[in-house]
């Protein structure tokens, strides 16, 4: 079996575990790392049990020097499109946390740049793998719930989110850093994707802590099957709240019904130190290594490196999440239903076929 060669780009908190997944796969070598803040780098390395792997502050040099086969990207958002497109034009296959890109123009050009050098890229929508959404979608797909006629989904931060990444307030929104997921998800479930979004949002807690962003976003939706659907996202949960996300979504069919509520994974935790309601399905430890929808994610990718095959989760599709996201800013902006842009070109993939 050829070892496959992979680099981590963004050595923050999704980095670091990107790096340790990427580690603990058979047949994969980590050869690089690469962060701006060379020191948080060298930490985060110790911490996904590479240490002394080469540490680069510059992508470009990394992708010269140690020559990955696979790059993952866990830059900020807003940075994706730079270190995405280089990773490509040297050869390699690029995982990339999501979103794709923050703004359709960079979407187009890394999907433009993925068609010209022949390159896998793969956003990591981790959560078609945790096990309560997989069983959801496999139930969906077999018709279990008829014509599905209405979704509801609520992906619902703490405050304690936008305190650790205030570059969020100016580069995302909670739609765009978490409604994204539920689109993505509810999107391939039902294999119809969005045609037209009217949103209403709310400002006014986050902004007199400094972050000129929604406290909240609520978009309601039309599926070209004809369902429709309502996305609510919001950064405003007060940090006691025992989950740092509240995850639910709700799916109604012509047959039947079924309802995905994360806020409890098996365990409820008290401690001297509060309240807590773990999340397991998306990663925990198990006999020393990460198990869960994540570390999934980051193995199908390699394998699609390893034998070709195409990723779940296609280009076609995170553009439409991304073109939806755009949709309901528009919206915001203008008070407007706003019809979602399709990518539209000869030979374009329809996103979830």
């Amino acid at each position: 079996m050829t070892r496959i060669r992979a680099a981590v780009v963004g050595m923050g908190t999704m980095g670091v575990k990107h790096a340790r997944c990427l580690r603990e796969l058979d047949g994969v070598d980590v050869v690089a790392v690469v962060d701006l803040d060379v020191a948080l780098a060298e930490r985060q390395a110790r911490e996904a049990g590479l240490a002394g792997v080469p540490v680069f502050q510059d992508y470009r040099e990394m992708l010269e020097r140690a020559t990955p086969h696979c790059v993952a990207v866990a830059t900020p958002d807003h940075v994706h499109v730079e270190p995405v497109t280089a990773a490509l034009r040297a050869g390699a296959h690029v995982l990339v946390e999501k979103p794709l890109a923050t703004s359709l123009e960079d979407c187009t050009k890394i999907i433009d740049v993925a068609a010209q050098t022949g390159r896998t890229v793969m956003t990591n929508f981790s959560h078609r793998w945790m096990l309560p959404y997989a069983a959801t979608e496999a139930r969906v797909r077999a018709g279990d719930l008829g014509t599905i006629r209405m979704a509801y989904a609520r992906k619902d931060d703490t405050l304690e989110v936008i305190r650790l990444w205030p570059w969020l307030a100016a580069h995302s929104s909670c739609a765009a850093y978490l409604s994204s997921h539920d689109l993505d998800l509810v999107c391939s479930w039902t294999r119809s994707p969005v045609v037209d979004v009217y949103a209403r949002g709310v400002k006014g807690v986050l902004a007199a802590q400094g972050y000129d962003t929604y406290d909240a976003i609520q978009a309601s939706v039309r599926f070209a099957q004809g369902a429709i659907g309502v996305f609510e996202s919001a950064w405003i949960y007060p940090a006691p709240f025992p989950t740092m996300t509240d995850s639910y979504i709700s799916l109604v069919g012509t047959e039947g019904t079924v309802t995905v509520d994360r806020r409890r994974e098996g365990i409820e935790l008290c401690t001297s130190r509060g309240l807590e309601w773990p999340k397991l399905t998306i990663h925990t430890e198990v006999a020393g290594r990460l198990v869960g929808g994540f570390r999934d994610s980051v193995a199908h990718f390699v394998t699609c490196v390893r034998t070709g095959q195409r990723p779940a989760v296609s280009l076609a599709s995170s553009w439409h999440v991304a073109a939806v996201v755009e949709a309901i800013h528009e919206s915001l902006r203008t008070g407007r239903t706003v019809t979602v842009q399709a990518l539209g070109r000869p030979g374009d993939p329809a996103p979830f076929s």
